[in-house]
């Protein structure tokens, strides 16, 4: 009996550990939650929208910031937006690392000057990509000009606490168009870099973009 109860006991623990390292789906947080944990705003820019999730690392929130520049006709024009990671640390938040953009402001390149940018939360996601016990946050964002709907596009993955990016720039004209890959895309694990090009895909279908060199 005494052998027995050691044996569940053992058994129930591995449970346990097992049970603690699992992923849970991200979940977004309530309109009450964020005005009682972060207010109307975090570090001086609205609060658009917070995501929680938690893996072997721990209890994470992700924070979307946009400065909502102008409204007009019930429309929200953003110059500038920003991802702030948090780790939830003994009832506190540890801040693990952020991404800022803002619009172009003026003629840089290829680039018109730009009105709106926003986080593209349809494509961005909280999950674990190659099934480490480690979510591998994808944000992703796109902007606007006065005469073009989608002007920029980028993806940022964030894996094992290193940012992956890949930036393109869409243009009906092929010496305009622009998609770069960060050199170090391809270190990443192959299912981790076709997760990604899923996500590209499903943006060409459903969004009528390109994601195309020139």
């Amino acid at each position: 009996m005494k052998t027995f109860s050691l044996f569940l006991g053992l058994l129930l623990s591995v449970i346990a550990h097992i049970a603690a390292q699992e992923v849970t789906p991200s979940r977004i947080w309530s309109a009450k939650e964020v005005a009682d944990l972060l207010g109307d705003s975090y570090e001086g820019m609205p609060v658009y929208r917070v995501y929680e999730y938690s893996d072997k690392g721990g209890v994470w929130n992700i924070v979307l910031c946009e400065n909502k520049a102008t409204i007009k006709d019930k429309d929200t024009a953003n110059t500038a937006l920003k991802a702030t990671c948090l780790i939830n640390d003994h009832g506190g938040y540890l801040d693990k690392w952020n991404i800022k953009d803002a619009v172009a402001d003026k003629a840089a390149g290829d680039l018109l000057p730009e009105h709106h940018i926003w986080f593209w939360t349809k494509y961005s996601s909280f999950t674990d990509f190659d099934g480490d016990g480690y979510v591998d946050p994808l944000i992703v964002y796109g902007t606007a000009s006065e005469d073009n709907p989608v002007q920029r596009v980028k993806l940022i993955l964030v894996y094992r606490g290193k940012k992956y990016a890949i930036r393109a720039i869409e243009c009906v004209l092929d010496d305009c168009r622009h998609l770069q890959y960060d050199a170090a895309f391809k270190t990443l694990p192959a299912i981790v870099r076709q997760k990604i090009e899923a996500v590209m895909q499903r943006m060409r279908k459903e969004q009528d973009i390109i994601l195309h060199e020139g």
